[in-house]
């Protein structure tokens, strides 16, 4: 998982449509990706995704599709 850093950041309205663009995509490609899905794994992909589009977004990445990307690349695959 990708380390959130300690001190907390603020986003302005523009960082926070990016990353919320970069969620939607990639809990839309998880959907489909991830077949035996049960409500609590589907909570535990959406914790996953969200923590690492942040923690993405704190190294400066800012482009929603980057940062889609970058997400799930770290996901274990589906089954």
């Amino acid at each position: 998982m990708i380390p959130i850093t300690s001190k907390p950041r603020f986003y302005d309205e523009q960082a926070l449509a990016r990353m919320q663009e970069a969620f939607d995509a990639a809990w839309a490609l998880t959907q489909s990706r991830y077949r035996s899905r049960t409500p609590s794994k589907d909570d535990q992909l959406r914790t996953y995704l969200s923590e690492a589009i942040v923690a993405l977004a704190e190294t400066g990445t800012s482009e929603p599709d980057e940062l889609c990307s970058l997400a799930l690349e770290h996901l274990p695959p589906g089954r």
